[in-house]
């Protein structure tokens, strides 16, 4: 998922730039801080902290380290001190304004995935909205979350994720 989001912020941003809109280069940058933070690290907290050195853990520090490399390259442009400050951080390299422009091309991108998370993230949003309105605490489980969308059937394999994410006991989908 995260991999799929670094590129689609790297062709963003080189689309806007080649037609000189800096607003909307910028404009790409707080969907993906919104996705690598809130969404990714958030729900990859118990890989990130485990005790040993696990696959899992290996795979979510890899992708985290790929796609901030990645986002660094195509930042460097529009924020020039902190994507210098990440990568030089991160690689040990000399400066991330003497590497070249990262190609989307070469990062895995799987449309499906990226459209279900992007699904789940959504219903998530609209969970924690309603909680909030209601004033719900999230630490307060929900018995049941139905979710009515034509195409739910999407969500099957994001069902755990979005249990936990909202805490929430069952989840039943429904088109």
């Amino acid at each position: 998922f995260l991999i799929g989001k670094t590129s689609q912020l790297v062709t963003a941003v080189q689309a806007h730039l080649d037609n000189f809109d800096i607003p909307g280069a910028y404009n790409a940058v707080p969907a993906y801080i919104e996705a690598i933070n809130n969404w990714f690290i958030r729900n990859r907290r118990s890989a990130f902290w485990a005790d040993s050195l696990t696959k899992d853990k290996q795979a979510a520090y890899d992708t985290l380290y790929t796609s901030l490399v990645y986002a660094c390259r195509a930042l460097a442009p529009l924020m020039p001190f902190l994507a210098e400050h990440i990568y030089t951080s991160l690689t040990g390299e000399e400066s991330v304004h003497l590497t070249d422009w990262p190609d989307a091309a070469a990062l895995p991108v799987d449309q499906a995935v990226l459209t279900g998370m992007d699904m789940a993230r959504e219903a998530c949003s609209a969970v924690l909205r309603l909680r909030e309105l209601h004033r719900r605490r999230v630490r307060l489980p929900l018995k049941k979350l139905i979710i009515a969308h034509p195409e739910a059937a999407r969500l099957q394999p994001y069902v755990d994720l979005i249990r936990e994410a909202v805490n929430i006991v069952e989840v039943e989908l429904a088109s």
